[in-house]
């Protein structure tokens, strides 16, 4: 069950990916919330001991 300010910050998450063209959301194996444009991710987010995280996905370049 996720807190009530992990809700709010995965909602704000989700108003920002949601406005990129084909961005989708899936809940992975771990019950992570992923963000994936063409099948690759590109945010991830979660909660731990520690509270909300996020993890995004990029190359060396960006």
């Amino acid at each position: 069950m996720k807190s009530q300010g992990t809700e709010a910050m995965l909602e704000n998450v989700r108003k920002i990916c949601h406005v990129l063209p084909e961005a989708v959301e899936l809940i992975d194996g771990f019950g992570h919330n992923t963000f994936k444009i063409n099948g690759k991710s590109f945010v991830i987010s979660g909660e731990g001991e520690k509270g909300f995280s996020l993890s995004f996905k990029s190359d060396r370049e960006t």
